[in-house]
C-alpha cells in the first residue's frame, strides 16, 4: 500500500506532455515575466515625466525601486495621506492616482 503517489501528466497547450510540477514552474515563470513587464511599463510611464522624486502612500516593489534608482529618481514610500498632501502643497506638485497623462492646466 505504501510507495510514492503516481506521477500526474497531462497535455499542455504547446502539445507536450509534462509533469504537473514542471508545468506549474513554467506557468509561474510566465506570470513573473508578465508582472515584471507590467511594472517596467508603469515605471517607464512615470520616468517619462522626468520627476526628481516619487512619493507613494502604499508600498513600492523592489523592482520598481530598481527602475527608479537606475533613472536617478528618488522614491519615498508609505507616507500618510496628510503628509503626502502637505508635500504636494509645499512644492506645488500635482497628486496623480494613475499612470496616465497629467491633467491639462
Amino acid at each position: 500500500m505504501g510507495g510514492p503517489p503516481p506521477t500526474q501528466a497531462y497535455q499542455s497547450t504547446d502539445g507536450c506532455v509534462v509533469g504537473a510540477a514542471r508545468c506549474v514552474w513554467r506557468r509561474r515563470k510566465e506570470l513573473l515575466k508578465a508582472e515584471e513587464e507590467e511594472i517596467k511599463r508603469m515605471c517607464d510611464t512615470i520616468i517619462s515625466f522626468k520627476p526628481d522624486v516619487v512619493v507613494t502612500e502604499k508600498g513600492l516593489s523592489d523592482l520598481a525601486a530598481h527602475f527608479f534608482t537606475k533613472a536617478g529618481i528618488s522614491a519615498i514610500r508609505r507616507l500618510r495621506k496628510t503628509d503626502n498632501n502637505r508635500i504636494a502643497r509645499a512644492c506645488g506638485a500635482t497628486i496623480v492616482h494613475r499612470c496616465a497623462a497629467p491633467p491639462a492646466l
